[in-house]
């Protein structure tokens, strides 16, 4: 597949190589769903049933991998007596959308069927997303179609119970817009929202300007009474993603439903992947929303 050179710089950016070794109790690759494979971390040898999370990597749909140095803060979340499962998807070089959101949904039910196993507990099962992989993990707990875009999308027995979401893209659509609004100043060699950017390549440039397509991909599509309970984190000085995207999304949520568990939190002048968001610090107000 030919990228256009925009694309190609944006793979240009290091994801890094998590250090495996810092979590002793693992077991890796483990195929869930065709070619997808899986990693899982556990806090303990015991066999009490555990809180479980899905960590959810980034990297603009197009790249990104579940041992990524990004994943290893995530991880950590292990050592507050957290199950963690890290997830591989098809990325957008690989498959269409809505395959990743087939490939989440399989891995919430490879949750499901090995809980007995690892200790999962069912009642306790969580997504936690950064970027992209935030975008796909309120996606992916929102959408209860049998179908979306003609494809088939499994439906997991159990409930993921709360959704963490870092920096997310909610509306595709208004990305641009609202990042031109903050300054940005957008050349066809840089725009990579772009009819020859990220979405672009994720739902087929032949769908880039389908009003019907691009609503599919947007979390806002997907609202309902029942949804899980979400914590979503932005930082106001992101230039990739603007913060205005989970605002919006936060405000489309308690407009429909005022008394929806959401919260919004954000990190006055802080980046796209900044530092900020994986400090001892808010990882433990993760185990906290977690743990509530």
């Amino acid at each position: 597949m030919k990228l256009s050179n925009k694309l190609t710089n944006f793979l240009k950016f290091d994801q890094g190589q998590m250090e495996v070794s810092l979590f002793p109790l693992h077991e890796l690759d483990i195929a869930y769903y065709n070619q997808q494979k899986l990693d899982v971390y556990l806090p303990d040898t015991s066999s009490v049933k555990k809180p479980t999370i899905i960590v959810i990597h980034g990297g603009g749909w197009i790249s990104g991998f579940k041992q990524s140095k990004f994943m290893q803060e995530m991880i950590k979340i292990v050592n507050a007596g957290i199950n963690v499962v890290s997830i591989d998807y098809s990325l957008s070089t690989e498959a269409r959308y809505p395959q990743q959101i087939v490939d989440i949904k399989q891995s919430i039910k490879w949750v499901e069927n090995n809980s007995d196993k690892y200790h999962f507990d069912l009642a306790n099962v969580h997504l936690w997303g950064e970027s992209a992989g935030a975008h796909l993990s309120l996606l992916a707990g929102l959408i209860q179609n049998e179908k979306l875009l003609d494809i088939a999308i499994p439906q997991p027995t159990i409930k993921v119970k709360s959704i963490v979401a870092f920096y997310p893209a909610v509306n595709v659509t208004k990305i641009e817009e609202q990042l031109e609004t903050l300054g940005c100043v957008f050349t066809k060699d840089t725009n990579i929202y772009d009819e020859e950017g990220l979405i672009s390549l994720l739902v087929g440039k032949e769908n880039f300007f389908k009003e019907e397509v691009l609503e599919t991909l947007n979390p806002t599509s997907f609202i309902r009474a029942d949804m899980p309970r979400m914590l979503l984190q932005h930082g106001t000085g992101d230039r990739l993603v603007p913060s205005q995207q989970s605002v919006d999304f936060y405000n489309e949520v308690k407009s429909k439903y005022p008394s929806q568990e959401i919260t919004l939190e954000l990190f006055e002048g802080a980046i796209h992947t900044d530092d900020e968001f994986f400090t001892d610090k808010n990882i433990q107000r993760i185990v906290k929303f977690i743990k509530e």
